[in-house]
């Protein structure tokens, strides 16, 4: 029988990945991301075993074979290690007749090293069924097994318990050891598999095993048949429910074609299992579409994604780059979508919602570029909670919605700027980057800091919005909130000040004088430069620190150290704001 632990939920190191024999390329089904490696325990002899389960997600697929972290072998040369594969029901799977057999050298005396099983004879695991794999040896001595916490799972199936079964009562030994470690059940695919190591078009029959794929619900491999990277050519329209990449090297699927994601029942998908692939044809969704990039330093690109309605998620710690989102919903559960760089209209997004997991700490992230969004039916009190997160005081280091053009700014003059639906209409136009807007909606816009009215500039009217934001306790980037903290500060008159001067070609003179290398009146005659002495006179050293911090190295390599030694003895207090031009 199988005891419960009073343990933490853990997992082997376990891949079910392809015998030499398939033709499939396998994909991650479950499996842990990069973990501390937390204990061990010896385990000797066949009258002790240690299991650990996993349930599939909702489709059944073949088990090719399982890699396991084993190591340190004791009491005899020649231990031998044995994994089974069990139903819920305790029944063996595979074994002891036809348990898993390692096929790698048995030896375990060596240092820790990942040990290989294939099966016997062929294993399908089923549909929505918890399975258990089952460790121990068979002849005399035993081995050390490691194992780690299940959080950080990746992969559409879930880990579940762990459990012995023993009648020598042995004991866990915590090792104390630690370093990077994961997990993987990696499974083959179902579907037809492109089998040409060359470019090719799609319809021809014999670039694929079985033939090339084009209904309804099919699916569609790409795995281990290319050996450099290739491009297969979309010749004609193809509809497929499942696109899954399964090797390291690149396929790029080209155009002209438009590829169509549609099934019968249940969400399409598009999964990568490892590498850097490519979607250049047109691709269009006709169903809700799951898009699981899984490694974490793995991606997806897709250049041509079309507008559609409906939910697109985004699953796995990997990247998915794509042109625009254009549908009703996006739900980021895990890693990050980018928006390739355009800043266009052609660039913008639009959703009716939009999800990033974690709530206020954001677990994920949607990095816009220098491109801008709508949403429809999100609050905007959310989209800027995380524009504020990933933003982290202007370094744009943390998750959540970001700009990695805000961050490789130079100066960091440019932001994500918000507004709602309300405040946007109030403005006069009804349309923003061809949409039509809504009181509902709400914009996000890559521009200059202190553009309170998405005009693209800094002018006489975004001061006057500021000023009344200071003087009124304003809270939002409409009256001059721009980097999101609830007030209107010193910070954002810094922000909307080096934008200003930046624009007008005078940010060397103000650094000039901010630093303190030059206090005189000369040249500082333009509307620009008197916002700067005003706003320094009025709030001292932190203003003119909080410039400098944006002004890009090298040129303000001294400066920031310079504002507080040449200006110790000034010290200001706010004063309400008077107009900008006097």
């Amino acid at each position: 029988m199988y005891i419960s632990l009073n343990h933490k939920t853990t997992f082997l190191r376990l891949a079910l990945i392809p015998l030499a024999s398939s033709t499939a390329s396998g994909a991650i089904l479950v499996g842990n991301l990069s973990e501390p490696y937390r204990s061990a325990t010896p385990i000797a002899n066949p009258e002790y075993w240690s299991a650990q389960s996993f349930v599939v997600d909702t489709q059944s697929y073949p088990l090719n074979w399982i890699e396991a972290l084993v190591g340190e072998g004791f009491g005899g040369p020649d231990v031998v290690a044995e994994l089974r594969i069990a139903d819920e029901s305790g029944e063996m799977v595979q074994g002891p007749a036809g348990l898993l057999t390692n096929f790698v050298a048995p030896d375990m005396a060596g240092p820790r090293s990942n040990r290989l099983f294939s099966p016997v004879s062929p294993v399908t695991l089923q549909a929505s069924t918890k399975y258990w794999f089952v460790m121990g040896c068979s002849n005399t001595g035993g081995f050390d097994w490691g194992y780690i916490d299940s959080n950080g799972q990746e992969g559409t199936g879930s880990i579940s318990d762990f459990a012995d079964s023993s009648t020598g009562g042995v004991d866990w030994i915590y090792r104390g050891i630690d370093f990077p470690y994961f997990m993987q059940v990696n499974v083959g695919e179902t579907g037809l598999e492109w089998n040409f190591d060359g470019d090719g078009d799609w319809s021809l029959a014999t670039n694929w095993l079985g033939g090339p794929p084009n209904a309804v619900g099919a699916a569609a491999n790409f795995g281990s048949a290319i050996s450099d990277p290739r491009t297969v050519t979309v010749d004609l329209p193809k509809t497929v429910g499942e696109i899954n990449f399964t090797n390291f090297t690149k396929y790029t699927l080209a155009g002209p074609g438009v590829i169509t994601i549609e099934t019968a029942t249940g969400p399409g998908v598009i999964k990568v299992a490892q590498g850097e692939h490519q979607i250049d044809a047109p691709l269009q969704l006709a169903v809700d579409t799951q898009i699981r990039v899984m490694p974490m330093n793995f991606g997806l690109t897709i250049t041509d994604l079309q507008p559609a309605t409906v939910a697109i998620n985004k699953m796995g710690p990997g990247k998915l780059t794509v042109n625009q989102v254009r549908t009703t919903a996006l739900s980021i559960d895990a890693g990050t979508v980018t928006i390739m760089t355009n800043g266009t209209n052609t660039g913008a997004s639009r959703v009716d919602t939009l999800t990033i997991t974690g709530g206020a700490t954001p677990g994920s992230t949607l990095d816009l570029n220098d491109n801008d969004l709508v949403v429809t039916n999100s609050s905007y009190a959310d989209i800027t909670s995380a524009i504020a997160h990933a933003r982290n005081g202007g370094a744009w280091g943390r998750r959540g919605i970001t700009s990695s053009a805000a961050r490789d700014a130079t100066p960091k003059n440019q932001t994500l700027g918000t507004l709602t639906g309300t405040q946007y209409l109030s403005l006069g136009s009804t349309t923003f980057d061809d949409f039509e807007i809504t009181a509902a909606d709400t914009l996000v816009k890559y521009t200059f800091y202190g553009d309170t009215d998405f005009n693209g500039l800094v002018d006489f009217d975004d001061y006057s919005r500021t000023d009344n934001g200071f003087n009124n306790g304003g809270t939002d980037w409409f009256h001059g909130d721009f980097d999101y903290n609830g007030i209107v500060d010193f910070d954002d008159y810094s922000v909307i000040d080096m934008a200003f001067n930046t624009q007008t070609g005078t940010l060397r003179r103000a650094m000039e004088y901010l630093e303190g290398s030059d206090r005189s009146d000369k040249g500082m005659n333009t509307p620009s430069l008197q916002l700067v002495q005003r706003h320094f006179d009025q709030f001292g050293d932190a203003y003119a620190s909080s410039f400098l911090n944006a002004v890009p190295e090298p040129a303000s390599c001294s400066l920031a150290a310079l504002v507080f030694t040449s200006m110790m003895s000034r010290r200001r207090h706010p004063e309400r704001q008077r107009g900008i031009w006097g």
